[in-house]
């Protein structure tokens, strides 16, 4: 493997690393009863479900995507009122699932791949791009989380910085 291949994955795998970790503190920060709450607007197991369900169909780049077995029709957005609920042990049990499956994505991918394009069907980009967007995409889910803690506790859970 030549050295800038292992230098840019091993970046991304660091950010993606210190990602599951922010994911994890919040897990731990929010209760059972609190993925039950609208706070700020919208049901904290929705924002959870909508974060870990765009890693799930996009950073992976699946070739052909299956929702899991619990997901109804727009359960993955937010600004549909979803008639079902998922409970934290779910969305929890779910992440460690998709957490497995991207240490496993990022272990088996090369160079070469990484600037192809990538498997969604909608949007063009190459599978570097998807990863990128989603580590956006993920940290403004997880800022709006970390928002929902201070508007009901008065304090953020910790984060990480580095």
């Amino acid at each position: 493997m030549n050295e800038k291949l292992n230098d840019l994955l091993s970046i991304i795998t660091r950010h993606t690393e210190n990602t599951f970790a922010s994911i994890d503190i919040l897990f731990d920060f929010y209760s059972e009863k609190d993925f039950t709450e609208v706070i700020n607007g919208f049901p904290v197991w929705q924002q959870f479900y909508h974060m870990l369900n765009s890693i799930d169909r996009i950073f992976i780049d699946p070739i052909d995507y299956e929702y899991p077995e619990f997901h109804k029709e727009n359960m993955n957005n937010p600004e549909v009122k979803s008639e079902n609920q998922l409970n934290k042990n779910t969305l929890l049990q779910y992440y460690l699932e998709i957490k497995r499956n991207v240490r496993k994505y990022l272990s088996n991918i090369n160079e070469d791949e990484l600037y192809l394009r990538s498997n969604h069907k909608t949007i063009s980009m190459t599978k570097l791009d998807h990863i990128l967007a989603q580590l956006r995409h993920i940290a403004w889910h997880l800022g709006y989380l970390h928002s929902c803690a201070k508007a009901k506790y008065g304090e953020k859970p910790e984060h990480i910085l580095i």
